[in-house]
């Protein structure tokens, strides 16, 4: 979100409300790698 925030030059929340207004939302495979990715630092 980080990256994306600069590479626009917008805010967190104006990215938030335009992705809500496009209906766009995160891909299974991407959610399932995340999970993967950040099991290892869950306690």
């Amino acid at each position: 979100m980080e990256e994306i925030t600069k590479e626009l030059r917008r805010s967190v929340d104006q990215i938030r409300t335009k992705v809500k207004k496009l209906k766009l939302h995160r891909s299974r495979s991407f959610i399932a790698s995340q999970r993967k990715r950040y099991a290892q630092f869950t306690i």
